[in-house]
């Protein structure tokens, strides 16, 4: 499966975010989010699922990157957070 046929909705979210896979995770893959200034605010594993919630709801009003990677592939997605 490649790690990379995926969306995150909404976008821009208060701070709940959902990763919807185009095709179920059959291995193991990892999400990593980094504010702008490289710091890795959250991460965790994800496997056997179509879609996970992303909750940031500590994490401040800002743009962060998220990485999922799957070992064999990555990719990286903006997400902003906006509570106003």
């Amino acid at each position: 499966m490649d790690a990379t046929t995926f969306v995150v909705v909404p976008n821009p979210s208060k701070d709940k975010f959902e990763i919807l896979f185009q095709n179920e995770l059959l291995e193991e893959a990892t999400y990593e989010v980094y504010n702008l200034l490289g710091q890795k605010v959250k991460h965790d594993k994800l496997e056997d699922t179509k879609e996970y919630v992303l909750n940031l709801n500590e994490a401040a009003n800002g743009t962060y990157l998220m990485k999922i990677n799957n070992g064999s592939s990555e990719e990286i997605k903006r997400i902003i957070i906006n509570r106003k």
